[in-house]
């Protein structure tokens, strides 16, 4: 059933303003003025190189560390899985710049042990591998659940379990697991606060000194042009891979997989999942906790900074409310209008993900920092557009997966009757959304509440979010006030996603749900 004009033309005209016009900006003004040419010198190439080491080396690890520990879940007997399962989610829920907050605090310790050295790029590796490897585990147990247990079956009957394994399931699984891996490569390439708080050289940070250091937004946006290039065409080639297939299967169970029984390994692979639950979310909140010092700090970090806590609960939920809404409708005009403004609207949401924070940063500032849009520019509604430019694609993958599940029959079928389009959509479709609209609301939330790139830039004076608070004590050495509030951070997020499960387990009740 196809959207009624005057609604499709709407939210194409929220799309231009809040997409595309940065997108374009960022893509065509460098070419368009000629400044090509003027930027890039010999030292680039080696932040690039550094850069693609860095993004290649955390997927590698998130590869190796994300398809044990889905395997290990979902397709044997290990005990606990679906204890262990949840676990392993916990580190995606802290924000990456806080995994390097304190493993930049233990590093004078941790050398004292072993010789290691966080402040370079084997370290930058292990904090973002720590924070994405959840990525590989959900996207890899999503595309082992839609996998039809009668197919493994009966292979099984004529192959050994290694030819089935080899054969069967890997194939089936391969565009989720590369979809994690283009996932995990993205984030990591584009991550801009672990390298800074590391120490390490890479490209994010020569754009970011280029604007605030140089002053020079031109050659900052031009020297993401490359990066978002390759983030681009991944971005391509990961939904040319993935065709219709659902991303998560946010209920349902990895009870329902083949189990092949661990035997002798069974204590040796229990152990080495509690030693990774340990390392990437146990230690580091022990940590926090130990060096955030006496318990007044707390008190001191919360009344020294309610205003930060409750501007970034409103700028997230208004945030969450303008994405959610904005991500259906772009959805809803993508899967049932195939017109081609579905497909620009489509392609427009994508490449949103290959654009690195700062760069969307920058280009909202150009677009919207002039007289006639002061308005905007000046007030908290900047912020919201970031996270809007930032996050829009992680609401409109669920709800485009949700939608292609509903008939559309129901909904001619309720036209032929003489129902409204707008009755259609309140009685009919929101409702059968409603599970995908609170997986959409919680994931850009948490995305917003932690948001620290694009925020840094696009933040007007006398505001603050906790995030950037936390950057600016850290800068000044307030470690024990740093500590606390990202504890704090960490446990309004953590107690979140408590209530999340607790409203999504009320009002979803199938066994099977797919985004």
């Amino acid at each position: 059933m196809n959207p009624p004009r005057i609604f499709s033309s709407s939210v194409f005209s929220v799309f231009v303003l809040t997409v595309l016009l940065p997108v374009l900006y960022i893509f065509f003004v460098p070419i368009w003025e000629g400044q090509l040419s003027n930027v890039f010198d010999s030292r680039h190439i080696s932040l690039a190189v550094n850069s693609i080491r860095l993004a290649a080396g955390t997927t590698f690890a998130s590869l190796i560390i994300g398809l044990s520990v889905s395997m290990l879940l979902a397709k044997t007997d290990i005990r606990g899985s679906k204890v262990l399962l949840p676990l392993f989610i916990l580190p995606i829920l802290i924000p990456p710049h806080i995994h390097a907050i304190v493993w930049n605090q233990v590093s004078s310790s941790v050398n004292k042990i072993i010789p290691f050295d966080i402040h370079n790029l084997g370290g930058a590796v292990f904090v973002l591998t720590l924070a994405y490897y959840p990525f590989i585990v959900l996207l890899t147990i999503s595309g082992l659940n839609s996998i039809d247990k009668s197919t493994e079956e009966s292979s099984l009957l004529i192959h050994g379990k290694w030819k089935t394994l080899y054969r069967i399931t890997s194939p089936l699984v391969f565009p989720h697991i590369f979809s994690g891996a283009v996932f995990v490569f993205i984030f990591s390439i584009i991550d801009f606060g672990v390298p800074d708080i590391l120490r390490v050289n890479v490209w994010p940070i020569e754009i970011f000194i280029q604007f605030s250091a140089f002053y020079n937004e031109k050659a900052a946006i031009i020297l993401s042009l490359p990066m978002a290039a390759i983030t681009g065409m991944l971005v391509i080639l990961q939904k040319f891979c993935m065709k219709n297939r659902t991303y998560i299967q946010v209920s349902g169970g990895i009870a329902k997989n083949i189990r092949y029984p661990l035997g002798k390994w069974h204590i040796p692979l229990f152990l080495f999942c509690v030693i990774l639950i340990l390392f990437s979310s146990i230690i580091p909140i022990f940590i926090l906790g130990i060096n955030a010092g006496h318990p007044s700090n707390y008190f001191r970090a919360l009344s020294s900074s309610a205003s930060q806590i409750g501007f970034t609960f409103l700028i997230s939920i208004i945030s969450s409310f303008f994405i959610v809404l904005t991500g259906f409708s772009i959805s809803y005009i993508i899967e049932r209008s195939k017109g081609i403004l579905a497909h620009v609207m489509e392609s427009g949401t994508f490449i949103l993900l290959a654009v690195p924070a700062i760069t969307m940063g920058i280009s909202l500032i150009k677009i919207w920092n002039r007289p006639t849009a002061d308005i905007i520019y000046s007030s908290f509604l900047i912020i919201i557009l970031g996270h809007t430019a930032r996050f829009l694609p992680f609401a409109v993958l669920p709800l485009c997966s949700s939608i292609k599940q509903l008939n559309p029959g129901m909904e001619e079928a309720a036209s032929i009757a003489g129902s409204r389009w707008l009755k259609i959509m309140y009685r009919i479709v929101l409702p059968l959304s409603a599970p995908a609209l609170l997986v959409s609301f919680f994931v850009v939330f948490i995305l917003s509440f932690g948001e620290m790139g694009a925020t840094l830039l696009l933040i007007p004076p006398g505001m603050e979010t906790i995030s950037i608070k936390i950057y600016n004590l850290m800068h000044y050495g307030a470690h024990e006030l740093v500590n606390a509030l990202s504890l704090i951070l960490i446990a309004l997020i953590f107690g979140l996603f408590g209530l999340f499960l607790y409203i999504f387990n009320k009002i979803d009740k199938s066994d099977d749900t797919s985004y």
